[in-house]
């Protein structure tokens, strides 16, 4: 391999040498030598790792010395984007004796121009991928996604895959394509969010209850995940009825409706209950859903979130019965809302 290249380069330099004599003659003029005719540029730019000669000649070079340099290499730049700056000794022992017709800078500055896919286009794919109908309210956050991608050669194609199928949360998207230095492939990250406007309550809502305008108040949220119980949307929410109590200030779920099978029900029940809190006898204690004494969890549910803490009913009553709690973190009284067994909400006032 050593001795091929030493034959090649002893080729370039026959070629090389014919082309001195023919300058020397030329460049030689009454006896007095002109400037040498051919020049190395100060700085240039190539596509490839290897630099040869011919790619620093100047725009006026001699076909044959075109020919002969290019089979002379000064150098290699590995990096696609990488620079390499040769200096002129180290020129003129690459050239030999082809130095004398060349006028050679002090440095020369190579820079490699490289195959790069850049970001722009990369983040311009991915949000085409994943908000395919560009609606505004999808968002794509791209802070994980590289700024350019060096490529092992020049690009022919590429694409974006998905490994999963949720549009929404945390996606992890295959880049991958060709190219003719080969083939390339690169696992990057995205979140997705969507922006939903949802209904929020201004009061205690009971079972039973069909929600109205005056009710709700809407609320942008961002969507994270595609959960089956993401709340629903505020133009879906009226004329629904609510299956259970909620607080104000709740967001309104799914499992917070009552389906068509069982709005009849709900609402019959919230009748009996409604017409139990008017009357003025006291049940005996084992009628009581809750009853006095008894341990309980006391709900305080705020938009999304829900806290439950340990507390003792002091009165006892049954769904939809307002009662006074002992709080035994803290030992204060505190006033809820019975909503199931064993079960009291924060009802706001």
């Amino acid at each position: 391999m050593r001795k091929d290249k030493q034959k090649l380069k002893c080729c370039a330099l026959a070629a090389v040498l014919t082309c001195i004599s023919a300058v020397s003659h030329a460049s030689l003029k009454n006896g007095i030598m002109e400037p040498l005719p051919f020049s190395f540029k100060t700085s240039a730019i190539v596509t490839k790792a290897d630099i040869s000669a011919d790619q620093l000649l100047t725009k006026n070079a001699d076909a044959h010395l075109i020919k002969g340099f290019s089979n002379i290499q000064l150098g290699i730049i590995p990096d696609p984007l990488g620079e390499l700056v040769i200096t002129r000794e180290e020129i003129k022992r690459q050239l030999g004796d082809a130095a004398n017709i060349v006028k050679i800078p002090e440095t020369v500055t190579v820079k490699r121009n490289g195959a790069i896919l850049r970001g722009k286009d990369i983040a311009d794919r991915i949000v085409a991928f994943c908000n395919p109908e560009n609606a505004p309210a999808i968002s794509v956050d791209l802070s994980k996604v590289p700024g350019n991608i060096i490529l092992p050669g020049n690009l022919i194609d590429w694409q974006i895959d998905a490994d999963g199928d949720s549009e929404l949360g945390m996606r992890l998207l295959t880049l991958s394509g060709t190219t003719d230095g080969g083939s390339f492939r690169q696992m990057l990250q995205v979140n997705v969010s969507k922006t939903v406007e949802v209904a929020v309550l201004k009061k205690l809502v009971k079972p039973g209850e069909v929600i109205t305008e005056s009710m709700v108040v809407p609320q942008a949220m961002s969507l994270k995940n595609e959960y089956a119980n993401n709340p629903v949307l505020y133009s879906d929410v009226i004329g629904q009825t609510l299956s259970s109590f909620k607080s104000a200030g709740s967001v309104i779920r799914p499992s917070d409706l009552a389906s068509d099978s069982i709005k009849s029900r709900r609402k019959a029940i919230y009748t009996t209950v409604a017409k139990q809190q008017h009357k003025s006898e006291v049940k005996p204690k084992k009628d009581y859903l809750v009853s006095p004494g008894e341990s309980v969890e006391f709900v305080i549910n705020t938009g999304n979130l829900s806290v439950r803490l340990p507390a003792k009913a002091l009165q006892g009553g049954d769904i939809g019965d307002s009662i006074t709690l002992l709080n035994v973190r803290n030992k204060k009284r505190i006033e809820g809302v019975i909503v199931d067994k064993g079960v009291v909400e924060y009802a706001k006032k």
